[in-house]
């Protein structure tokens, strides 16, 4: 038998391989489903959310094929949901020391529902096809975002959104918008140059032009710095394709300008920022302003509290009722929350979550770039970038309980997993 026909026999996937692929794939086409339809309102408003229940639909089918197949196991912990492992442990305890007591199993329980996100995701992105598949997902998302963001903005500008938000309740998009933007572009930079067709870069031009609409329509200043700093962190760690990515950076990093000068709406956010600094810092009354800087009173919070602090979920309260703040606001900062509610352990355990995650990719793209395999290296760039973003972007906006970290997180440790091992052959 020739070694090109023995190549082949041996790399025939098993009946039991193909039984375990087909059983993650299923699994893995109901989370894209649920992470999907937060394109939409559907489902948004309600609880659970249509998203939710598809992501227990596809942990019960988890759950029952290690049951009926124990020998064939799904299911695989990397060192990253160890820590968030711990971490939940320690939110939960909180409850016993809890400011508001009553409100902690209420947060473990959205925790928990981001832990099995990202338990299904890694267990269930198994080969270099479902990055890809993801990745695919991702364009589409942006350009269904961006169609969201005209719909329910329109010209109006932020008060186009909030009348959108007051006709269905008080729920706008406007802030959830700029997240999944900053987690969405970097893929769409992958794909205009190593898409593998003439429509996949199509899309991804399309997408990159709809995450800068959406930034335009919702007039948020941390959408411009976070895109920013991706372009750059983008073209420092990929230095492959140099001149055409630099390229790109230039082109979107000179765009942004435009943005702001075309847009009366962020002028307008930017100066308000600017005068209230300068009012607090000369001790003058402001009657209302940034969360973001109203917020910094909850450091006398952390400094009573840092070693076990205040509780998951009691920040807000404690920074209402002591302060007397007209609102209770989430906290905009994902430091001063983890910091406040859950003292200097939570802090440390929620780290290593992050920060196991991003050196495992970053050790991976290394060695793609030094084997010189450029087309994984270039999307594992984009979801390294995408990730780090977002934890830049949870010190502006509420990030703790929302999905667009942990799905970045976890495709992000399932492409590190994947792209460690080497490409599989061709065969006939």
């Amino acid at each position: 038998m020739s070694s090109e026909a023995r190549a082949e026999i041996t790399t025939e996937p098993s009946s039991a391989e193909r039984h375990r692929r087909g059983a993650t794939s299923i699994v893995l086409i109901l989370m894209m489903l649920g992470v999907g339809v937060r394109t939409t309102r559907f489902g948004a408003m309600g609880s659970p959310s249509v998203s939710e229940m598809l992501v227990v639909l596809a942990a019960c089918l988890v759950v029952a094929h290690a049951l009926l197949f124990p020998n064939r196991s799904i299911i695989r912990i990397d060192g990253a949901l160890k820590y968030f492992g711990a971490f939940v442990l320690w939110a939960s305890a909180s409850y016993f020391w809890a400011y508001h007591p009553e409100v902690v199993a209420g947060e473990v329980i959205a925790v928990v529902l981001k832990a099995v996100t990202y338990g299904l995701i890694i267990a269930c992105t198994i080969d270099r096809t479902h990055l890809q598949h993801w990745g695919h997902l991702f364009i589409l998302m942006s350009i269904a975002f961006a169609a969201t963001a005209v719909h329910e903005g329109g010209a109006g500008g932020p008060a186009g959104f909030e009348q959108a938000g007051q006709a269905l309740g008080g729920w706008s998009w406007i802030n959830q918008l700029g997240k999944w933007a900053c987690l969405l572009l970097p893929f769409n930079i992958h794909y205009i140059v190593f898409g593998r067709s003439r429509v996949i870069k199509l899309l991804a031009g399309l997408g990159i032009v709809g995450n800068l609409l959406t930034v335009y329509l919702i007039s948020r200043r941390a959408p411009l710095l976070i895109i920013t700093l991706e372009l750059i962190l983008f073209a420092i760690l990929f230095k492959q394709y140099r001149k055409t990515l630099l390229g790109i950076t230039l082109l979107l990093v000179l765009s942004l300008p435009l943005l702001v000068l075309s847009n009366p709406g962020f002028a307008e956010r930017i100066a308000l920022t600017a005068l209230e600094i300068n009012a607090r810092l000369s001790g003058e009354e402001f009657e209302f302003g940034s969360v973001r800087l109203m917020q910094y009173p909850s450091i006398a919070a952390i400094k009573e509290h840092y070693l076990v602090g205040l509780g998951l979920g009691s920040l807000r309260f404690w920074t209402h009722e002591v302060y007397g703040f007209r609102i209770i606001f989430w906290p905009h900062s994902l430091i001063l929350q983890l910091l406040g509610e859950l003292g200097i352990p939570g802090f440390v355990l929620f780290a290593g979550f992050i920060l196991n995650t991003i050196n495992r990719g970053l050790r991976t793209q290394k060695r793609l770039v030094r084997e010189e395999r450029l087309e994984e290296a270039s999307l594992l760039t984009a979801m390294i970038c995408a990730a780090i973003g977002l934890v830049i972007y949870g010190q502006f906006q509420p990030i703790f309980t929302e999905m667009h970290l942990y799905l970045s997180m976890s495709v992000l440790s399932a492409a590190a997993c994947i792209y460690a091992s080497p490409a599989p052959a061709e065969t006939a």
